[in-house]
């Protein structure tokens, strides 16, 4: 008999679900790609390197530190105090960065607030179930995503009104930062007063064995995964993927500014024009999902990836113009809508819906599929320092890095289609 519970969720649930993504994504799209890469360049005489070096530290630790949280997440009788305490933490170094005025600090808090945030959004996903059917999954998504995506418009007006002088405010990076978690603690709380989560049934086990036992779990789970067609293949895929799209996240508004030859404001307003575009492409790519698959899916967003980037290198190596950039946040706003609606009823689809997982063992593979996340995100911004500013190959070369992954991870989704046909 079909669980009631999951099949209609409560419609506060879902809309505090939604509301989730605006938060985070307002921190990662505002705080981290735009106003913490421009305040370290223009304010504290950073480069690239100052912030992409620090991602990578920040993930590396993540990386390692992730496989614990996960395991509390999954021996925890609920999921919601460890998402509050991980989501608080992050949304408090956004009101704290640049307070103490030192380059150091801010580097370490924001440091802190990847680890947190990331780890808040691995527990996040995992509520997945909680809100959605497998009839309805890949549409939950799809809004999750646009409301995601309504956050970042909203907080990089914020960021132009406020950080730009050309509107006579010129209240300062700082400020904005500010602002971006003030609005990020208003959209949180939603999700952290309203879902009802389900009480798992979980033995009374302490800390220090659930610590000792994570890594021991992590290499159980992958071990698992690879008996599941398809599951480490996605795994490798989206460690490609997701490199390149997180690298570019960080760095997007610099290679705008210092390579394309676009003001700050300007390139602030190319990217509001790709996020106007993500919101109503995000629930359609999800009703694209529910219709031909997610693996489908996903194809054709990473070959729109690789069209996209392409034109990405074409501006500095043809000299083509400036303006084309403006096309490239349009598509760029289209595909990045569409791996945030996919991946995650991807991983769904291949492992409950052909690999025979129940819903509720989904936590520990979503907690793998972090992993392969924090691995990328600890490769690609270190790559992208050491090209750009250690080797000093320039940011274009940079670009052609981030075209090569891509392309690995196209034909690794196409090989997952393969492994799921072979284990029919």
């Amino acid at each position: 008999m079909a669980n009631k519970t999951i099949d209609k969720p409560k419609r506060s649930s879902v809309y505090s679900w939604w509301l989730y993504d605006f938060s985070t994504t307002a921190f990662f799209t505002s705080t981290i790609g735009v106003l913490f890469p421009l305040w370290i360049r223009d304010d504290m005489g950073g480069t690239d390197a100052t912030v992409t070096y620090t991602w990578a530290v920040a993930m590396l630790i993540n990386a390692i530190l992730g496989p614990v949280f996960g395991a509390l997440s999954d021996n925890a009788k609920k999921r919601m105090p460890l998402l509050t305490a991980f989501s608080l933490i992050g949304i408090g170094t956004s009101f704290l960065i640049g307070t103490f005025n030192s380059i150091s600090t801010s580097l370490i808090l924001y440091a802190i607030g990847l680890i947190a945030l990331h780890t808040a959004v691995v527990i996040y996903n995992s509520l997945l179930p909680e809100v959605s059917n497998k009839n309805n999954r890949g549409f939950i998504t799809g809004v999750g995503v646009g409301v995601g995506y309504v956050g970042s418009l909203v907080t990089i007006l914020l960021a132009i009104f406020v950080v730009d002088d050309t509107w006579g405010l010129d209240m300062g990076y700082v400020f904005g930062f500010r602002m971006t978690g003030i609005i990020m603690l208003i959209t949180a709380l939603p999700l952290l007063l309203l879902l009802k989560e389900k009480s798992k049934f979980t033995e009374n086990i302490s800390l220090g064995t659930i610590v000792n036992s994570a890594f021991k779990d992590l290499i159980t789970t992958a071990i698992e995964a690879g008996k599941i067609p398809g599951l480490l293949m996605f795994f490798t895929g989206r460690f490609w993927y997701y490199l390149a799209i997180q690298t570019a996240s960080v760095i997007a508004i610099l290679f705008a500014t210092d390579t394309v030859g676009l003001t700050t404001t300007e390139a602030m307003l190319v990217l509001i024009v790709g996020i106007s575009v993500a919101i109503p492409f995000a629930p359609l790519w999800g009703k694209l999902n529910d219709r031909i698959g997610p693996i489908k899916s996903m194809n054709v967003v990473l070959v729109g990836w690789v069209l996209n980037i392409l034109a990405t290198v074409a501006i500095p190596v043809l000299g083509l113009s400036p303006n084309i950039w403006w096309v490239i946040g349009i598509t760029s706003g289209i595909c990045t809508a569409g791996v945030w609606s996919t991946d995650r009823p991807l991983l769904t689809y291949i492992t409950v819906e052909n690999g025979g997982k129940s819903e509720g063992d989904i936590g520990k593979f979503f907690g793998l599929m972090s992993v392969t996340g924090r691995l990328s995100t600890v490769v690609g911004p270190f790559v992208w320092g050491l090209l750009v500013v250690t080797l000093g190959w320039g940011q274009t070369i940079g670009v052609v890095f981030l075209l090569l992954s891509t392309v690995i991870a196209l034909f690794c989704i196409y090989g997952v289609s393969k492994e799921l046909k072979q284990g029919q």
